[in-house]
């Protein structure tokens, strides 16, 4: 599955785990769908608007978003089926820009 999205944000990060010493990286992408954003969004009766989407990206995926100068940044996300706890869940697989 691909949907048009806005990416609103990209940060870097890395850290030791603890436990097991290794290092982790990553990039953590805040987004959103532009499917219905000409729509006023209704969640209730007190909430209202878009929430943006996390998705967690290697790190590498941070000089992407430099090459192509910075965010907002439109692009396409291409999600896959994955299990998470147990249940099968969406997810972000890539951002094509």
């Amino acid at each position: 599955m691909e949907e048009k999205v806005i990416i609103l944000s990209a940060d870097a990060w890395r850290f030791t785990d603890e436990k097991t010493g290794e290092l982790k990286t990553g990039c953590s992408c805040f987004y959103v769908s532009t499917q219905d954003l000409t729509k006023p969004k209704f969640n209730s009766d007190t909430s209202f608007g878009y929430k943006p989407l996390k998705a967690s990206m290697p790190e590498d995926f941070i000089s992407k978003i430099k090459q192509a100068g910075g965010v907002p940044l439109k692009a396409t996300a291409k999600y896959i089926m994955r299990v998470s706890n147990g249940q099968q869940v969406l997810k972000v697989d890539e951002f094509i820009i």
